[in-house]
């Protein structure tokens, strides 16, 4: 219910797209998402599987929007892509993982619906990790160098 929020929180972030409408849509929709679940499942109205279908709708619209901000990001040349290419790969194997899942869940209806997702997040959470140790360390510099 909560998978898209991470990813497009760190889409928004590293594209510096927080405002855009896109974002909002996204954030609001993933937690639309998961309160409404929560209450369903807590009344007893409807069971976690069949709420499965709006939570993989909402991922696919998230991922949707991902590849709008980085396109439009990539397209204005606002991103180095020297510094975010692995993020985009990154970012490319939970699009696909999580595609996987998805098609996986329906055609096999296997109830395990994230076993490839859960192989991608730990390069996702790595791939993270790198990004931000290489923005601090180059705020490091640059502030060195100023002084």
């Amino acid at each position: 219910m909560i998978l898209p929020v991470p990813v497009i929180t760190f889409a928004a972030s590293v594209t510096k797209k927080f405002k855009s409408i896109l974002f909002m849509i996204c954030l609001f929709s993933a937690v639309l998402n998961l309160s409404l679940q929560l209450v369903f499942a807590f009344l007893d109205i409807f069971d976690f599987t069949e709420m499965l279908k709006f939570s993989h709708l909402i991922i696919v619209i998230c991922l949707l929007c991902i590849i709008i901000l980085f396109s439009s990001s990539l397209a204005k040349k606002e991103l180095d892509t020297r510094n975010t290419g692995y993020l985009i790969m990154s970012i490319s194997l939970i699009f696909f993982s999580g595609l996987v899942d998805m098609v996986r869940y329906y055609t096999t209806h296997n109830t395990d619906s994230a076993m490839v997702t859960r192989f991608s997040m730990p390069v996702f959470v790595t791939a993270l990790i790198v990004y931000e140790v290489k923005k601090m360390v180059s705020f490091q510099i640059r502030s060195n160098e100023a002084e």
